[in-house]
């Protein structure tokens, strides 16, 4: 049976790299995205890929977002939230809870944590402190490419990846260990 899968800002940057990625292991994958709609129609054309455009900061706009989904393309079986956009902040409290309750269901619950990846938002930083202050600090030397991102949640999706809950994969070539 084809798995159906949601990319949350499944258009652009990472989330584009990772729909095609889930729809080359066969899944049937809907990409949302929030307001570009020129890039979300070209994404379309070049993927074959559906496009469903809310806000997934909307309670309600999810909600009708995902019914038309379903409608669609069957029930949701995997939903990768990658939407996202620029603005740090600390993180004051965190709980494990998602992972904890619907593992005995089956349903694993895991975080990908990518470091600094060549997308739009990020090359949009000034070369000078990208060559000064970014990556000197990644042992691997470069950034990190979507297509790596893409893999990882490739395999936290797959049946093999099934003993794998509450888990926090980084992909950030070493950064957080220097």
């Amino acid at each position: 049976m084809t798995r159906v899968a949601l990319v949350t800002g499944g258009t652009r940057g990472i989330g584009h790299a990772i729909s095609i990625a889930l729809k080359y292991k066969g899944c049937r994958v809907a990409a949302n995205y929030g307001g570009n709609d020129t890039a979300a129609r070209q994404f379309q054309a070049e993927t074959g890929i559906p496009v469903y455009r809310f806000d997934v900061g909307d309670f309600a706009a999810c909600q009708e977002g995902v019914t038309r989904i379903t409608r669609d393309l069957g029930p949701i079986d995997i939903l990768v939230n990658n939407a996202g956009i620029t603005r740090d902040a600390m993180l004051h409290r965190m709980s494990k809870a998602v992972a904890q309750e619907s593992a005995a269901r089956g349903i694993t619950v895991n975080v990908i944590a990518p470091g600094y990846i060549a997308t739009e938002m990020v090359q949009a930083v000034p070369k000078e402190i990208l060559d000064s202050k970014i990556l000197p600090f990644i042992p691997v030397g470069r950034l990190g490419t979507v297509e790596e991102v893409a893999r990882c949640v490739t395999f936290l999706a797959d049946d093999a990846a099934g003993f794998i809950t509450g888990a926090c994969l980084d992909a950030n070539g070493g950064q957080y260990m220097a």
